[in-house]
């Protein structure tokens, strides 16, 4: 810039000495700015000038008088042109400077794009025979030399581990920072494809029970991939190596079977298109230093739109391969299915999934465990010594039904991971990360806390600043990033804390439309802190104008049922979704606590078999709850109603009765505290469209305290005898055993057809419990009472186990009942698996 302020003024002296040195005369504040002593133009250059021409002076006045007019315009003139052409020229130059400027910061983020794995295409010109750019992610391009200098030239005393097509080393790049790498010989086209394959793959997944690719490179034939190190190697390594499994406990085991279940249902359900591994093993099953899973070797790895071609090459590792692949090349999701039933077989039970029995002769861990896997009696005894009598036997149980299921040698009776996951998360300590699903209102958890202690001196106390995070699996998220406050008093018991929410961010607490919500946001709004916060549930409050308008002003045409002080209707809300709203006139002190204590306990429920509530609302002296709507009314409309159970076969009666048992367990085991609905009946048990069985109607549900006496919501205990006549226990003590005698009840309705009371001709009312009891124990009669419509229709060992469960359940005295989780291990093998009936055993 100071050679074009030079060129300017050179210019410019030149003007002001053309010919008989023409001096160009200012007038006003501009001269006076001009002058020797504070023009800017006082440079070198202009020093030049003044020396060059003795003569000038600037602003003289005796050259002005001498000048001519006509010569004064030219210069004026010159001078205007002169300037116009130097501010062109100047523009110009600053054009072409941020031309160049851009181009410079262009190449600097195609280069930093480059190194982080981002700006990949002008890398892949110099490979014709690789293709590792996926249009969802792609993986940084490493240079050959620093892997060899990571690897120490790929030295033998790196190697990791050893695989078809070559060897995995490990890696030191920085001090500190370690790797893994595969080195693949690519000779031939076969494992060219899987290296594509996997660096293709892995640029895709960011999942935490899957491997991480940190890049790749290639030299020549040979192929590299790097990915983090797992420190505690492959499972198979741990099972079957040196250790032979002496560092997994049975929680341990656990957690890693979860952790493979995790991937396994990010592959099939969350990726588009989804993906079937297709090599699922114990080998490729990796373990970081904490022993957490992670799926790796994708070279194999096939999407469902490439399956679906049927031109894949039959590919797998003996003992973990299904069979309908093996047999005619079938691959499905199930196939994964399949080998990962057999790597929990081998968690359990310590084997290989092939052991060689003579020179020529092998049995698979399937074929060998099948037959004791099924006897209860024998399964303790074939468990992995490292971990026997570690374990609750029903934890044991529950695994081995999961591998029996996923083993199965049809693909339809396989279960798809995602049952298969949520059968193994409650099996999970929660220290290990299994338990946070299994739990799902909000004052159940425990939340692990990343935690800054502070000591305060000389307070006696100490101050826990935690930051967490709640996380919700059937809703939007609650809460988020709330900075809570344990004050713990140091003279007092360790445990003792009082927890105080001292700030929070107000969009943290904003309302939840889609189910659930603290309350509404603008109350919160309005608070600058808040001093306490209860983490139980809460229900969304939902306007009663948008109630009225979904129901079409309470319109008759939408009314689907109608009982006592209740009425209720179906709805459409704005979004278009179908929803029944519960109209309850609280005219009494009674029934009004019947709606507060439904609303409370509803706002709690998150699970598949007790009915979903979106919210209430109130209006005058009436209540409104508004839950998911179910197309195919009660259980009582379907058994007794104009089509006399018609519509619900053998297998489909099982399947609700299953039903009705899960939302007991969850109801009286999983609660916390635990909940008796203590109204139990046909009519209180709704099915959707796929006949699905959900609980309902909580008015008279108490929650039972520590202890078993208490109950919560000041619910007397006249209380008790509320329910309907035929289905309450004769002891009406209230307790869990309360709701398996009405379980009971509805269980001979199922396998009858007959309601709880029925008007006898000859004696009156008849009371079914009383009639059945002796035919329940009659084994050749009970296929004569059966309900006719399903009578013929099932396995007479299977109608006499259900004969057998319901007397349990109807016993006069509590302690001779059932626990509801005892009767739901002995309903689920009796429930085809298409049908969900044994995935949680």
């Amino acid at each position: 810039m100071k050679k074009l302020l030079q060129l300017f003024l050179f210019l410019v002296s030149l003007i002001f000495t053309h010919e008989n040195m023409i001096v160009v005369a200012v007038q006003g504040p501009l001269a006076s700015s001009l002058s020797p002593v504070s023009s800017p133009f006082s440079s070198p250059i202009s020093a030049s000038m003044s020396a060059f021409s003795p003569g000038f002076q600037l602003g003289s006045e005796e050259h002005t008088k001498k000048d001519p007019p006509n010569k004064m315009l030219i210069a004026i003139i010159i001078g205007c042109c002169s300037l116009g052409a130097i501010i062109c020229s100047l523009f110009c130059l600053w054009i072409y400077y941020r031309k160049n400027s851009h181009k410079s910061s262009t190449n600097d983020a195609k280069n930093s794009d480059a190194e982080k794995g981002s700006g990949l295409a002008p890398v892949f010109g110099k490979f014709k025979a690789t293709r590792t750019v996926s249009k969802e992610g792609s993986a940084s391009f490493m240079e050959y030399k620093t892997l060899e200098k990571s690897t120490n030239k790929f030295h033998q005393g790196n190697i990791l581990g050893e695989g078809g097509f070559g060897c995995v080393y490990k890696a030191q790049f920085d001090v500190g920072s370690f790797a893994a790498v595969k080195k693949l010989n690519c000779a031939n086209q076969d494992a060219k494809r899987e290296f594509q394959n996997e660096v293709d793959l892995l640029c895709k997944f960011k999942h935490p029970n899957i491997i991480s690719l940190l890049g790749f490179s290639s030299e020549n034939e040979m192929r590299f991939i790097v990915y983090e190190l797992m420190p505690n190697g492959s499972l198979e390594t741990q099972l079957h190596g040196p250790s032979c499994g002496s560092l997994l406990t049975w929680d341990m085991r656990m957690k890693i079977a979860l952790d493979t279940a995790r991937g396994l249902e990010h592959l099939h359900e969350h990726c588009n298109p989804p993906v079937i591994h297709r090599d699922l093993k114990s080998s490729n099953i990796l373990l970081d230093s904490a022993f957490n899973a992670k799926l790796s070797d994708f070279g194999l790895a096939v999407t469902d739109a490439a399956q679906n071609k049927n031109n894949l090459k039959l590919s797998g590792t003996l003992g973990y391969v299904a069979p309908e692949y093996l047999l005619d090349g079938k691959l499905t999701d199930k196939s994964d299915v399949y080998a990962f039933g057999v790597v929990l077989l081998e968690l359990l039970l310590g084997r290989k999934p092939v052991e060689k029995l003579a020179p020529a002769q092998c049995q698979s861990i399937v074929t060998w465990a099948m037959p004791q896997l099924t006897d209860r009696s024998k399964l303790p005894s074939i468990v992995d010594p490292v971990i026997r009598d570690t374990m609750d036997l029903k934890h044991l149980y529950q695994v081995a039904a999961v591998a029996v299921l996923c083993v199965q040698p049809e693909p339809s009776y396989r279960p798809l991971i995602t049952d298969v996951l949520h059968s193994l998360i409650p099996l999970v300590p929660m220290e290990l990360g299994g338990t946070l699903k299994s739990y799902t209102t909000c004052n159940t958890l425990t939340l692990q806390t990343s935690s800054l202690l502070k000591k305060m001196d000389p307070i006696r106390k100490k101050l826990l600043i935690a930051a967490f995070t709640i996380l919700c699996f059937s809703f939007t998220a609650i809460l988020l990033s709330l900075v809570c406050l344990w004050k713990i008093h140091r003279k007092k018991k360790k445990n003792n804390s009082e927890k105080l929410l001292t700030q929070a961010d107000d969009q943290s607490l904003e309302d939840a439309e889609k189910g659930i919500a603290l309350s509404p946001s603008s109350f919160f709004a309005k608070c600058n802190s808040l001093s306490t916060l209860s983490l139980q549930g809460f229900a969304s409050f939902i306007d009663y104008k948008m109630i009225e308008k979904a129901t079409k002003n309470f319109d008759k045409i939408n009314i689907l049922d109608e009982s006592g002080f209740k009425l209720v209707y179906k709805a459409i809300l704005d979004n278009g979704t179908e929803v029944a709203v519960k109209k309850v006139f609280c005219l009494t002190k009674g029934i009004q606590r019947e709606f507060e204590n439904e609303v409370k306990l509803l706002s709690r429920f998150h699970h598949s078999n007790v009915i979903s509530s979106y919210g209430y609302s109130i209006e005058n002296e009436t209540g409104f709850v508004v839950y998911e709507l179910m197309h195919n009314g009660s259980l009582e409309t379907q058994l007794h109603g104009p089509s006399r159970g018609s519509q619900l076969t053998w297998h489909r009666r099982l399947k609700i009765a299953l039903d009705i048992a899960r939302g007991l367990q969850y109801l009286n085991e999983l609660c916390i505290p635990p909940v008796i609905h203590r109204n139990l009946k046909p009519s209180t048990i709704l099915l959707d469209s796929n006949f699905n069985a959900k609980i309902s109607d909580f008015g008279m549900a108490a929650v039972v305290v520590a202890g078993g006496g208490g109950k919560e919501g000041g619910l007397s205990r006249s209380l008790n005898f509320l329910g309907k006549t035929g289905s309450i226990s004769p002891q009406s003590i209230l307790n869990d055993m309360s709701d398996v005698y009405a379980f009971g009840v509805i269980l001979l309705e199922l396998v009858l057809g007959r309601k709880a009371l029925e008007m006898s001709e000859v004696s009156g009312q008849e009371c079914l419990v009383r009639w059945a009891r002796g035919v329940l124990t009659d084994r050749h009669v009970i296929p004569n009472v059966v309900d006719p419509v399903i009578r013929g229709t099932m396995s007479v060992n299977h109608l006499n186990q259900v004969g057998v469960i319901a007397y349990l359940c109807l016993e006069d005295e509590p302690k001779y009942r059932p626990l509801i989780t005892d009767i739901l291990h002995s309903l689920v093998p009796l429930v085809p698996v298409g049908l969900g009936g044994t995935l949680t055993v």
